[in-house]
């Protein structure tokens, strides 16, 4: 086994053990970024959340029906995600609530083997319709539909 050397610090000149790029454990850790603790929008998101989840009754899972305990962001599901269309991003109507593992087969599973997935497709264009101003989906240009 090789035993590590004292070496100097090539920022401070302490002799100690060397860490990254000839410095020290303190003088590297100075140089890295700081760890961004929030998004732009963590307020904004935080009350949205908030809301949906006080828009339910019932606080379970709306495709398995298992409960949720307590408030949780990780628990609410946009239809229509917060990405492919920013303005529908804090609509109200724009949710799910689902457990941990339902939400992880929304967003990555198979959506259309999904229970909900009628009432989503009815709630999506809905929110479409409504955000285009058409009254029949295909008025909708294709071009600025959000993906599944």
């Amino acid at each position: 086994m090789i035993t590590p050397k004292k070496k100097p610090c090539k920022e401070c000149g302490n002799v100690t053990y060397i860490f990254s790029k000839g410095r020290c454990k303190p003088c590297a850790a100075a140089s890295y970024k700081p760890i961004r603790k929030s998004n732009k929008n963590g307020n904004e998101n935080k009350e949205y959340y908030k809301r949906a989840w006080d828009s339910h009754k019932t606080k379970s899972c709306e495709e398995c029906g298992k409960g949720l305990p307590e408030f949780n962001p990780a628990y609410i599901s946009h239809i229509i995600s917060k990405g492919s269309n920013t303005a529908l991003r804090s609509d109200i109507r724009n949710h799910l609530l689902l457990c941990v593992g339902c939400h992880h087969k929304y967003e990555f599973g198979d959506r259309s083997s999904m229970q909900t997935y009628e009432r989503v497709q009815a709630i999506r264009l809905e929110l479409i319709r409504e955000y285009y101003k058409v009254s029949k989906a295909s008025d909708i240009p294709l071009q600025s539909l959000p993906r599944k």
